[in-house]
């Protein structure tokens, strides 16, 4: 195991370690961060995905290392990711036509999605192309929601928002992974030994957002004992 997840730098440890913090922060604090609770699903949904891939990698059970078995997972989990961030994102603009538009986008990536399970028969592949239309579309609804955020003066400062944390690490990940994602097959067919260590940024990505997203638990927290005591 140590070897598989040297490889990496042991980001995909840090990254379960990262999930398993958000996941149980916020069961502890879930009375206290409504408008977030999704999130704990979401991290629930990593903590499964980076496990089983981690597990599958290192002991290969049921001879699953050489079946379908982690792509077609990862692909769930892009699906899953992408809802639950377009979800949230519809959920906190402002504009009703940007939600409107969002929500037509949020319909269109799952027609193409289902289409490429059942149709198009390249689920059971890493499908780069959707990977990189979901950061797209995930970095785009991010940057709709700063362009509200500076536009109209809030009382709320930007490092007491939740939101803004929620976003703002939302935001970072899907950034950070498309160059990866555009690169992934030219990477790994010219340059293997180069891919696998960069595919630590991947990892760092999610940790990265996780921290932002626990931030933004914290945030909540503070709100709810500020309004307490007062």
């Amino acid at each position: 195991m140590l070897t598989y997840l040297s490889k990496f730098y042991f980001t995909s440890l840090l990254l379960v370690i990262a999930a398993l913090i958000l996941v149980v922060f916020g069961f502890k604090n879930y009375k206290k961060i409504k408008g977030l609770r999704i999130f704990i699903y979401y991290g629930i949904a990593s903590l499964f995905q980076s496990i089983t891939s981690i597990i599958i990698n290192v002991y290969n059970p049921f001879h699953l290392y050489n079946s379908p078995f982690i792509e077609n997972s990862i692909n769930v989990f892009i699906v899953i990711e992408f809802v639950i961030f377009y979800t949230f994102l519809i959920k906190i603009i402002s504009n009703k036509k940007a939600q409107n538009v969002m929500k037509v986008l949020l319909g269109t990536f799952l027609l193409l999605a289902s289409y490429l399970c059942f149709v198009g028969g390249k689920f059971n592949s890493l499908p780069d192309s959707l990977s990189v239309i979901e950061s797209f579309l995930i970095a785009s609804g991010c940057l709709y929601y700063f362009f509200e955020l500076f536009s109209f003066p809030s009382i709320t400062t930007l490092s007491g928002n939740p939101n803004f944390w929620a976003i703002a690490g939302m935001f970072f990940l899907s950034a950070a992974t498309i160059p990866l994602f555009l690169l992934r097959k030219s990477l790994d067919l010219n340059f293997p030994r180069l891919y696998v260590p960069l595919y630590s940024i991947t990892f760092i990505s999610y940790i990265v957002l996780f921290g932002c997203i626990i931030n933004a638990f914290l945030c909540k927290t503070r709100a709810m004992k500020s309004s307490y005591s007062s």
